[in-house]
């Protein structure tokens, strides 16, 4: 119970990278394997939630490195309820639009696609439970790319959409992640509890003030 704060996300990652191989191996199970990673997060989410109402905040620091040195997980009521939405939602229509996937991936790889759908859903998850600022960037940008590449395999009328995609993507992901640096250099940590808890006494400097536009922006 105590280590579903980095089930719920990375359930979904380690299912992103089986699903091509399954792919190779028996076209069938690909679709079978995608409901199974996105049900054990959907499970961990409503244990997570009932575990948050019952007994509080769930913490998990990953690699067993406490912050400020390592990255740490959290899971309050807003990121449990959030995360439950997440995944309930996608696994819903994983299953409503099963033969629609079918039918537009008849010429490429369904474990490509399902691969990068497992990659997006684990890079929403991942922002909503870390407890670090950079490493909120990491998560958001797996989200992204998977959501590029998502666009892409659209066809030849969505490359021009999926390059606008990205182009605006990379430059709000740049912005973010000039504002984290910023909040770094105003109070020394990327932890995002020590940070709320350091910034009061530097919201005035133009550090702080630079590093919250910026963050904004992006």
């Amino acid at each position: 119970m105590d280590q579903l704060p980095v089930i719920i996300p990375m359930t979904l990652l380690i299912f992103s990278l089986l699903t091509p191989l399954l792919g190779q191996v028996w076209g069938g199970s690909v679709f079978a394997a995608t409901l199974c990673g996105v049900f054990i997060s959907t499970i961990a989410s409503f244990l997570a939630l009932d575990r948050v109402l019952t007994h509080g905040t769930l913490y998990y620091d990953l690699g067993g490195w406490a912050p400020p040195v390592g990255i740490e997980y959290v899971v309050d009521e807003v990121a449990a309820y959030v995360c439950v939405v997440i995944t309930t939602v996608s696994f819903l229509v994983l299953i409503s639009t099963r033969r629609w996937v079918l039918k537009e991936s008849a010429d490429r790889s369904t474990g490509i696609f399902y691969s990068l759908v497992l990659l997006l859903l684990g890079g929403l998850t991942g922002i909503v439970v870390t407890g670090d600022l950079f490493n909120l960037f990491v998560f958001l940008e797996i989200s992204s790319l998977s959501a590029y590449a998502l666009v892409f395999i659209g066809g030849r009328n969505a490359m021009l959409a999926g390059f606008r995609y990205l182009i605006i993507g990379s430059i709000g992901g740049a912005f973010y992640l000039l504002g984290v640096g910023f909040i770094y250099f105003a109070t020394g940590t990327l932890n995002m509890e020590e940070a709320r808890l350091l910034l009061p006494d530097a919201e005035a400097t133009r550090a702080v003030q630079a590093g919250a536009v910026l963050r904004f922006a992006g």
